[in-house]
C-alpha cells in the first residue's frame, strides 16, 4: 500500500507543471545574477587603482555556480521564502486536498472495509513525506548540477561568500544542512494540511492551510509581538525566518567564540520544527480518534 501510494503522487500530472514553474523562476533569477557578474567584469576593465583591480578580480572569480546556489538559498532570504511558498501552494493543493476529498466523497468508507483508517492515514502521511522529500531533493540536485555547469564549474568555497574561511567539506555540509532543515519544516507544514479536515470543512482552506500557518506567524508577530515580553517570545517561536537565521548561526563559524549565543541559536532553530512536529502529531491523533469511528465529514 505504501509503495502504491508513493507512486500515486509521482504520477501526479502537476509534478511537471510545478517543476516547470520552479525552474523558470530559478532560470530567471540566475540570469539576473549573471548580469550582475558582467557588471563587475566591465568594472574590472575600467579599474584604475590596484586595490580596485584586486577587488573586482575577486568578485569576478568568486561568482561561480556554487556561489549562485548559495546566494539563492542562503544570502537571499526573500527568494528562498518565495521558492518555498510556491512549493507549499503546489503541494498543498494536491496533497492537502486529497485527504479532504477521500473523507468528503465517502471513499473512506470503502477504504475502511479493506484497511483500518489509522493504518491508512499513517501510510498516507509516510508516502506523502517520502514523495515530497524525494521531489524537493531532486529539484535541488538538478538545479545545483545545472547551475554549476553553466555558472562555473569551480566546486571550491567562494572567496566572496559570507561563510568566511572554512574548508570545502564544511561548506557543503553547511549548504546541505540549510536545504534539509528547510525541507523538513515545509514537509511538516504541508502534512498538517492532510490531517486538518479534523477542524477545517472547506477544501480551499485545507489546501492553503500551510501558507496560512507560515504567514500567520508574521501576522501574529506584527499584531501582538509588541504587547509585552511574553507575546514577543511566543510570536518569535512561530517565525520560520527567525529559526532559519538561528540555524545559520549554529552551523557557521560566526558564534565559535560565543558559547552563550551559540546555545541561544540552537534553542531557537530547534524550537520551530519541534513545535510544528508536535502540532502535527497532536492533530494526527485527534484526526484518527474522530475518523476511525466516523469517516464522514
Amino acid at each position: 500500500m505504501l509503495i502504491n501510494e508513493f507512486k500515486r503522487y509521482w504520477n501526479w500530472k502537476y509534478n511537471i507543471l510545478l517543476s516547470s514553474v520552479l525552474f523558470i523562476l530559478l532560470s530567471f533569477v540566475s540570469l539576473q545574477n549573471m548580469q550582475e557578474k558582467y557588471i563587475f567584469v566591465n568594472a574590472l576593465d575600467n579599474a584604475v587603482l590596484a586595490s580596485d583591480i584586486e577587488y573586482f578580480e575577486m568578485m569576478v572569480n568568486g561568482w561561480t555556480g556554487v556561489f549562485l546556489f548559495e546566494r539563492f538559498f542562503f544570502l537571499n532570504l526573500d527568494f528562498m521564502m518565495f521558492f518555498w511558498m510556491l512549493c507549499m501552494i503546489g503541494m498543498g493543493v494536491f496533497i492537502g486536498g486529497r485527504s479532504f476529498f477521500i473523507l468528503q466523497t465517502g471513499y473512506s468508507a470503502i477504504i475502511m472495509t479493506r484497511v483500518p483508517y489509522r493504518k491508512y492515514i499513517k501510510t498516507t502521511l509516510i508516502a506523502q513525506s517520502l514523495y515530497m522529500l524525494t521531489f524537493f531533493l531532486l529539484v535541488f540536485a538538478i538545479f545545483f548540477i545545472c547551475i554549476v555547469i553553466f555558472g562555473g564549474g569551480d566546486l571550491g568555497v567562494s572567496p566572496i561568500s559570507r561563510l568566511g574561511d572554512i574548508d570545502v567539506l564544511t561548506y557543503y555540509l553547511f549548504l546541505a544542512g540549510i536545504i534539509l532543515y528547510s525541507t523538513i519544516c515545509m514537509i511538516t507544514l504541508i502534512l498538517i494540511s492532510s490531517v486538518s479536515p479534523l477542524f477545517l470543512k472547506n477544501k480551499y482552506m485545507v489546501q492553503f492551510f500551510p501558507i496560512f500557518i507560515l504567514l500567520g506567524g508574521y501576522v501574529f508577530a506584527f499584531i501582538f509581538g509588541n504587547i509585552n515580553e511574553l507575546f514577543r517570545f511566543l510570536s518569535s517561536q512561530i517565525l520560520f525566518e527567525r529559526s532559519y537565521f538561528a540555524l545559520i548561526g549554529v552551523i557557521s563559524p560566526f558564534y565559535a567564540d560565543s558559547p552563550q549565543a551559540l546555545r541561544s541559536s540552537i534553542i531557537i532553530c530547534v524550537s520551530y520544527p519541534l513545535l510544528i512536529i508536535i502540532a502535527l502529531f497532536v492533530i494526527y491523533r485527534f484526526n484518527v480518534r474522530k475518523f476511525e469511528k466516523n469517516c464522514i465529514i
